[in-house]
């Protein structure tokens, strides 16, 4: 459920974002087609982007910095904590996370009944109609009481006081919306509002898109050779009339000062076009957006490891281990919490770090007591995913270093990159308290060692 509202959330950013741009540098400008390119093309990427994860293009090496009395650097793998969400709940027993679902699932549900409504209202109405055609062959069909012109997949609709000398210009007017495929824009618009019904713009969107229809249907009417004060005559006279759905291309209800102003503008140059290149940039740096939002990346690179030795025998496949419950009274409150913890056997990867001295000293990692399975044991059970966090829904990666003293202290532990304060407190906290290790030697003398650990927390 997380999961989805932050695709929802992602979206509704995409699609504010491109709207902005269309208004800003397009939405004047007489090449109609082209903006029509755009929205549909803003509405796909707005689907689209969310679904990628580019944190690794982002992802940024950061060396660890040389400490005093360190000449050795080294790393233990991730650390995964993952938690079921489970909210407070309120006075009446619900929780936030579900009344904010059965809202949008309202909205989502009465506007797919709407648009279910609208396509049995215009079957019926279609069944009611009469098939005519035209002298040139153009097929319609007529309705036998009053109502607007209008088309919708495919079928043109005139009433029977649509007669006369004039509706040759109608018919070239609703053939072009059919001919241009608008209905089908008008569907998928209508589909994609069902899910984003609360974002203003994609309302903003779906507006813009049936006033470029009625911009490239009312181009074609006169390029097909009809006068322009005459046709421009025509819409003023059917400018009041019944008002149908929305679904619909109406000749006689949209934005018809708009449409007049267009007809009378010059043509836009050329090279205006591109300016509907900013499709381009503006997808990558949603895509960056998203990236550097993420609660995990970008990610701090761990440093490679120029030798390794683990204390067991190595294995490819990671170990689960289940986290104890913790007796805290913060958490009274909720319901049953079920955490665990997955990670591989942590394996210290020491890194000398150039300084001119022979490569192949003898060298002697420092170790928690018990060896690598106490010290997961140990991380196990005294790392809980903060309360407020579980809350709020947030997750991320907290990358935390600290130095191994000669004398097995834990210090110098902090955060190389921040993700949320709560996450970060409860990291520190862990490592803080972690018991004496056994010191690291080089040549048998005990040296200090500075440690890298990723620390992920996950909702489930």
């Amino acid at each position: 459920m997380e999961t989805f509202f932050v695709y929802l959330i992602k979206s509704s950013v995409c699609i504010l974002l491109y709207e902005l741009f269309y208004r800003l540098f397009l939405r004047g400008e007489t090449f109609h087609r082209l903006n029509r390119i755009v929205l549909l093309m803003s509405l796909i990427l707005s689907l689209l982007l969310p679904l990628f994860d580019v944190s690794e293009w982002f992802a940024t090496t950061e060396q660890n910095r040389a400490l005093p009395l360190t000449e050795l650097t080294g790393s233990l793998q991730e650390l995964v904590v993952e938690q079921k969400a489970v909210a407070l709940s309120n006075r009446n027993g619900m929780t936030v996370s579900v009344v904010l679902w059965g809202i949008y699932l309202t909205g989502v549900v009465l506007l797919l009944l709407k648009n279910l409504f609208v396509f049995v209202y215009l079957h019926r109405l279609l069944k009611r109609c009469r098939r005519e055609q035209t002298t040139d062959g153009q097929i319609y069909y007529r309705y036998p009481d009053r109502i607007g012109p209008f088309s919708w997949l495919g079928r043109v609709v005139l009433s029977s006081a649509d007669d006369g000398a004039l509706t040759s210009c109608i018919l070239a007017h609703e053939r072009a919306h059919v001919l241009l495929g608008h209905s089908l824009d008008l569907v998928l618009v209508e589909l994609f509002l069902c899910f984003q019904w609360f974002n203003p713009a994609a309302w903003w969107l779906k507006k813009d898109l049936r006033l470029v229809h009625e911009y490239e249907a009312d181009r074609y009417v006169l390029s097909s050779g009809f006068d322009a004060c005459t046709y421009q005559l025509l819409l003023i006279r059917k400018s009041v009339g019944p008002k149908l759905y929305n679904m619909v291309h109406s000749f006689n209800n949209y934005s018809l000062k708009k449409r007049i102003t267009m007809m009378m503008k010059r043509k836009s140059r050329f090279w205006t076009q591109a300016k509907s290149l900013y499709v381009l940039p503006l997808g990558g740096f949603v895509l960056s957006l998203f990236a550097c939002t993420d609660g995990k990346k970008p990610s701090v690179q761990e440093p490679q490891p120029m030798e390794t030795q683990s204390v067991e025998a190595q294995s490819a496949k990671p170990q689960e281990v289940a986290v104890k419950e913790q007796p805290r009274d913060t958490v009274a409150s909720f319901q049953e919490e079920q955490q665990r913890v997955t990670t591989t056997t942590p394996v210290k990867k020491p890194v000398k770090k150039s300084s001119g001295k022979d490569a192949h000293e003898n060298l002697e990692d420092p170790s928690f007591p018990g060896g690598d399975v106490a010290c997961m044991k140990w991380l196990t059970n005294n790392i809980n995913y903060p309360k407020e966090a579980m809350e709020k829904g947030i997750e991320g990666k907290v990358i935390v270093r600290f130095v191994v003293t000669k004398n097995g202290k834990i210090t110098n532990a902090e955060v190389v990159r921040p993700v949320d304060p709560l996450l970060e407190t409860e990291a520190l906290r862990a490592i803080r308290s972690m018991p004496d290790w056994i010191p690291g030697k080089r040549n048998g003398q005990n040296v200090d060692l500075q440690f890298t650990l990723p620390i992920a927390f996950r909702l489930q």
